[in-house]
């Protein structure tokens, strides 16, 4: 059988998620210098990578629902994201406070911004007409 794009999408994550979860188990330290360190050193790359990652997989996504349906998706998603990082409350409340404290904060997000409204005003644009 010929895998589509979305299942292939679906499989890397798969696959990168559960070798993610077994190398954590086991040998934390190893995730934690090997991946972690690395992204947050390079994060500027690694930024721009997701990015371009995330504008494929769009594409790919679009070819088989609709924008509102990829948001209900990432409404799952992000609530799962959300109940695995609530966890860590003392460790985000530091976070936040420093994030709190920067002054150009909506200037270093704004490409995120952005992005999020495109989304969200397509979203609506769907649902309402």
């Amino acid at each position: 059988k010929q895998m589509r794009p979305i299942e292939l999408i679906a499989l890397i994550f798969i696959s990168f998620s559960l070798l993610k979860i077994i190398i954590i188990v086991f040998n934390k330290k190893f995730w934690i210098d090997n991946v972690t360190k690395r992204i947050l050193k390079n994060a500027h790359l690694f930024s721009f990578i997701c990015l371009v990652l995330s504008l494929i997989t769009l594409y790919y996504l679009l070819k088989e629902l609709t924008i509102s349906q990829i948001i209900a998706s990432m409404t799952f998603a992000i609530l799962l994201i959300g109940f695995g990082i609530l966890t860590h409350v003392k460790e985000l409340s530091i976070s936040i406070d420093k994030i709190q404290k920067e002054k150009d904060i909506i200037k270093k997000s704004l490409i995120y911004i952005i992005i999020w409204l495109i989304i969200l005003l397509w979203g609506l644009k769907e649902i309402i007409a």
